[in-house]
């Protein structure tokens, strides 16, 4: 009991922390310059029968009414984004559809629309609701995740979840306690000690009658202390049990790994303002426009620092530098793919043109967060933790060379002056 309370409250602090920050603004769903709002409201102005104009407000507010002559005009307006979607605040709304990604960081996530692309929260609470509908994945940290909707795949790290509505695909989470009153259409990969299949009854002349009961109608994995006995029925494939006695991760373990990552990517981008601003100014800019040469340098570096340090080592006179190059290359491993998220971080700021370093730290936060949740996904996030270690490399060593191809142009320009004279 006392390690779930510390855990819950290691947790929370991460999701105070991210959210203490002004990370980032919503976009506007109008052209306006009220830059302290999170969700936008905007104002629709229509018109009743008998002429009268009814104003309507989209947002965190009702849709407001207007009474003439005893009939009630309600004006119901569906916004549109086919962008990606960026907001922060306390209580965010998302009634709107979203023909892109979505990126939150709040108090309290609410989803009661259809989102065409991905997910990525982090909250206290996040509840889809029954008119939500995310045709792709949902990534969340938060301490209560609630689907009443619809979800395709389901990557999540909380304290309680509570699935009453449908997960087309896969679930995979870790949690302290799951109640599945809905469908989880695939398999479940869980790290659970406590799973709960939620029945739905109906009274009927004073019987009580089950109409529904949460299942699974793929494979249950699920990792816990002990093992855990379910209904007949509720799980439609093979049940694996793993137990977490010395060899599982809780929760705690999680939130430990994913605050040292985002401490490591902040330490280097603060470093890295202070001794090498330039580099922290124009890493973007090098990842989108010499992309190429990232990737070579990304995939050539390890291994010449490999070969060459092995040579050196071989040789008695230069074992010494030999075990200076195999520490760079542990040095670089270490912190490729933090430079990567740095690198990243400043391609989105320059894109919402956040240009203030507490605005770009926020981002920083969001930005390492998610990173480091895709690391979970079985394969992929090994995949995409090398392949941004590739990049990160490459970054830092296409930073470097283009001081002296510059200067090589700069001379070889003179000469070209020196004999045109």
């Amino acid at each position: 009991m006392l390690k779930k309370r510390l855990s819950i409250i290691a947790f929370l602090m991460v999701v105070i922390i991210a959210l203490s920050l002004p990370i980032v603004k919503a976009e506007d769903m109008q052209d306006t310059n009220d830059d302290d709002s999170a969700v936008v409201q905007e104002e629709q102005v229509t018109t009743t029968n008998e002429g009268e104009a009814v104003t309507t407000t989209q947002g965190e507010e009702e849709v407001g009414t207007t009474e003439n002559s005893g009939e009630t005009a309600t004006q119901e307006q569906v916004e549109y984004k086919q962008q990606d979607v960026w907001l922060t605040g306390d209580n965010v709304t998302i009634d709107y559809i979203v023909d892109g990604n979505v990126f939150v960081a709040a108090n309290n996530v609410t989803i009661n629309s259809q989102i065409g692309g991905d997910v990525f929260v982090v909250a206290n609470t996040v509840t889809v609701g029954e008119q939500g509908y995310i045709f792709s994945n949902l990534f969340a940290v938060a301490d209560s995740i609630n689907i009443n909707g619809v979800v395709y795949d389901m990557y999540s790290m909380s304290n309680t979840m509570q699935i009453s509505g449908y997960v087309y695909r896969d679930v995979k989470a870790i949690a302290n306690k799951i109640d599945i009153a809905g469908v989880v259409g695939r398999n479940a990969f869980v790290d659970c000690s406590n799973i709960n299949f939620i029945e739905t009854k109906t009274e009927e002349e004073g019987e009580s009658t089950v109409t529904s009961q949460g299942r699974i109608v793929g494979n249950l994995n699920y990792t816990a202390s002990q093992e855990i006995t379910f209904p007949e029925g509720v799980i439609g494939g093979e049940t694996s049990f793993t137990s977490e006695i010395g060899n599982g991760a809780q929760i705690q373990d999680y939130i430990m790994y994913a605050g040292r990552f985002v401490v490591t990517v902040i330490i280097l981008w603060l470093l890295g303002l202070w001794l090498a601003p330039k580099f922290t100014k124009n890493s973007g800019e090098i990842l989108a426009k010499r992309t190429g040469a990232v990737i070579g340098y990304g995939i050539l570096t390890p291994i010449v620092l490999l070969i060459v340090p092995i040579l050196l080592l071989l040789v008695n006179v230069t074992s010494n530098i030999g075990v200076i190059g195999v520490a760079v290359l542990v040095l670089l491993i270490m912190i490729g793919s933090p430079i990567f998220v740095i690198t990243l971080n400043k391609l989105i700021c320059d894109k919402l043109k956040i240009e203030k370093n507490i605005g770009i730290f926020g981002v920083l936060i969001i930005s390492s967060v998610i990173f480091w949740l895709l690391g979970l996904i079985p394969i992929l996030g090994t995949l995409i933790i090398y392949i941004s270690a590739i990049f990160g490399i490459g970054t830092i060593v296409a930073n470097l060379l283009p001081k002296k191809e510059k200067k090589d142009a700069v001379e070889v320009e003179k000469v070209d002056n020196k004999e045109e004279k």
